[in-house]
Order: C-alpha cells, then structure tokens, then sequence
C-alpha cells in the first residue's frame, strides 16, 4: 500500500531532540519559540490501480525496497520517486520535518491520513511543490498517479503556539453564537489552504 511507505518514513526521527530539532520553532522566531506549524493532508489511493504494478514497479514509484523498506540506491531510484521527491539536501544537510502518518480503511475508501510538524513554512511548501510538478524542474512524485491530495480545503498549514503563550487568547461569544478571538494575534483566522492539487 502506498501509504505504508509514509508510515515507516514518519520513523525517521528516532530520539526526542532530533523530533524537537525538526519539529519546533526556536531561533527563527523567539517570540513563538517552542510552538510548531501543523500541516495536514488527506491521501485517498487507488489501491486497484497500484496493485496492477509489479514488486519492481512499486518499489521504483516509492524508491524503497517492499519487504525490509530499505531505500533504494541513487543509481537505480528513480528521479521521479517519492522519496527523491520529498527527501531534500540543502547544503549537505537534510530538510527535515516530523511526519505522522495514519492510513485509514472503509468499505469504499482507503487512504492515509498525514500531519507534519515544522519549525519552518518553507520545508513542507517545498516538499509539495516538489510532489505535485510545481519546482520548477518538471519532475513531479509519480505516487502521484496512484493517491490523490483529496480536497483542496483539506491542505492546511496552522500555527500551534506554545503552551506559555496561550494565556495571551481569549475567546467570548459573539450575538450570531460563532466564537471570537480577542488578544494577540491571528489564530482565530480560518487555516491557510495549500495547493497540493490533485490533476498530475
């Protein structure tokens, strides 16, 4: 399945501080340090399609291995695999954010439900940019073809303050019943909607 490939790479981040390197604002704005931007997407497969694929085909699609999830070699994973695609050098160093990846069954449905945490906006843009054929090199991730970013208004980037910080909002009732944020701030707002696209 598709979204087992996101779930091992969600195991990634194997000891707390590296979690917390990934996953929480720090020096790149103080005044919020210790929060965490929260973006969120729903996956549905077309497991029909993917299951028509060799071994072979799906590990090329991934760029890992099925049995053991070993990644592939650069020489034989292709350009258009998802890990190419979302696993990002900058520098020599890896950009890397939290993943949490949840897959999801009904009897007419199956997919997989993602959360990231990030430190930095730019990280997952990126990443999506790079999946869905928007960076600009013409490449796009081919697992693509088999789960699609379901729902525009599903994508969403939220910031998650830290804990010191909440005091600073306050919420009262307005006439039409709806709840007003009054304090500091914005995150009352409606989320940011992210263009993950679902026509590659």
């Amino acid at each position: 399945e598709p979204g087992a490939a996101a779930q091992r790479r969600s195991t990634a981040h194997g000891t707390t501080p590296a979690r917390a390197r990934a996953a929480l604002i720090r020096k790149e704005d103080p005044d919020f340090a210790g929060g965490s931007f929260v973006f969120t997407q729903r996956y549905v497969h077309d497991l029909a399609r993917w299951e028509r694929l060799s071994v072979a085909m799906q590990q090329k699609v991934i760029g890992r291995t099925k049995p053991d999830s070993v990644e592939l070699a650069d020489r034989v994973r292709p350009a258009t695999a998802h890990i190419s695609r979302v696993v990002i050098e900058e520098d020599g160093e890896e950009l890397e954010i939290l993943r949490h990846s949840f897959p999801y069954g009904t009897t007419s449905e199956h997919g997989l439900f993602f959360i990231a945490y990030t430190k930095d906006l730019a990280i997952p843009t990126q990443m999506l940019a790079r999946m869905i054929g928007s960076a600009g090199d013409g490449k796009y991730d081919h697992l693509m073809k088999y789960s699609r970013a379901y729902a525009l208004n599903e994508a969403m980037f939220r910031l998650t303050p830290p804990a010191r910080t909440l005091p600073l909002f306050r919420h009262r009732e307005v006439r039409d019943g709806k709840q007003e944020v009054t304090g500091r701030g914005g995150f009352g707002a409606a989320p940011q909607a992210v263009g993950t696209g679902s026509g590659v």
